[in-house]
């Protein structure tokens, strides 16, 4: 009896687990907001992954920026957050969340929420107005 409970738990937590494998690995679940092709892109780039381990958040945003992860981040949940600049807060805030990290264009709130400053959002507008230009000059 008690072995027959084993296997039942066993067999259902092998089925947990192989679904949650497949909707990491199709990009559905993420971990701390982050897709899964976006953490194995991480994964695969092993200066990324010593930077991580650096604790040097400037050098880490730094090179997740080279990489490209805050734009496939934010590619990612364009489709659910269409405002560019909350985006950017957005995506920011789980840069903080994981790493610390707090980016030039915000500050810090009591309840350890990212704030943009008002230079901020003027450099952001400007970016945004940046990219949406070289977009149209070079549409895909």
């Amino acid at each position: 009896m008690i072995l027959q409970i084993k296997n039942k738990i066993l067999s259902i937590l092998l089925v947990m687990l192989i679904i949650f494998g497949i909707l990491f690995l199709n990009n559905t679940l993420t971990i701390g907001g982050v897709p899964s092709s976006i953490i194995f892109k991480f994964l695969s780039n092993s200066e990324a992954v010593a930077v991580f381990f650096s604790h040097d958040k400037q050098r880490l945003h730094d090179q997740l920026q080279k990489i490209g992860i805050e734009e496939d981040i934010k590619d990612y949940y364009r489709v659910e957050i269409v405002d560019e600049i909350e985006l950017d807060r957005y995506i920011h805030q789980l840069f903080y969340n994981l790493t610390g990290y707090i980016g030039f264009n915000y500050d810090l709130d009591s309840q350890k929420k990212l704030v943009l400053k008002a230079s901020g959002e003027q450099r952001l507008q400007d970016e945004i107005k940046n990219r949406f230009s070289n977009e149209q000059d070079f549409p895909t």
